[in-house]
């Protein structure tokens, strides 16, 4: 399939504005409620494909994993097809590569 540029331009600047404020949340908030501001634009016709890729700190919390969920979901509310690539959980890269050498030896 095609990339669209216009797609993957709209999900960077979802996930630069709204991953910080993950980051932030205070406690009086609820997983029910992360990402409710989340607004996707519909597709343009025949564009419905995309890559979503999430690894690192936007998986390193129960409230960023809800959020990451919380944003595919309304994508695919919005007729997007999205390929999700999750790579290492935050801070896990180090210990996924110890395992490794570990298991060399």
């Amino acid at each position: 399939f095609q990339k669209s540029m216009y797609i993957e331009k709209i999900g960077a600047e979802l996930l630069t504005k709204q991953s910080p404020r993950t980051s932030q949340l205070r406690m009086s908030t609820t997983l029910a409620t992360i990402g409710d501001d989340i607004e996707i634009k519909n597709p343009e016709t025949g564009v419905v494909k995309i890559v979503m890729k999430f690894g690192g700190s936007s998986l390193a919390t129960a409230e960023r994993i809800t959020y990451v969920a919380k944003l595919i979901r309304k994508h695919v509310e919005k007729g997007y097809k999205p390929i999700i690539v999750c790579s290492a959980m935050g801070k896990t890269t180090n210990t996924l590569i110890s395992a490794g050498d570990f298991a060399l030896q």
